[in-house]
């Protein structure tokens, strides 16, 4: 979303007025899409702690498995389908390793 407004803004308004005064109204629109930008990133903070248990998990699977890459973002997109909604709250860690394991 951002990038599309920056584009739109940059590549639908002339940078220079009259050939030669900088078109404050466009500096104004690039400076409104960035500080929204810098307010989402500022709002959304995600404090995800490394899970050690989890990452030897995951790559003990992948080395036991001896799977190619093909098969293994296969096996992503079983787990987590593109566009689905998003887990249930009280998704536990054991459940999601032992759906993991099925493979």
């Amino acid at each position: 979303m951002v990038l599309s407004d920056l584009t739109f803004v940059e590549d639908g308004n002339p940078s220079f007025v009259d050939d030669r005064l900088i078109n404050w109204s466009k500096r104004s629109l690039l400076y409104s899409v960035l500080g929204e930008f810098r307010d989402q990133q500022n709002f959304c903070r995600f404090a995800f702690g490394e899970n050690g248990a989890l990452k030897t998990q995951l790559v003990k699977s992948i080395v036991a498995s001896q799977k190619s890459p093909s098969d293994l973002y296969s096996i992503s997109l079983t787990l987590e389908p593109r566009n689905a909604p998003p887990p249930p709250e009280g998704l536990s860690f054991e459940r999601i390793l032992s759906k993991l394991l099925e493979f």
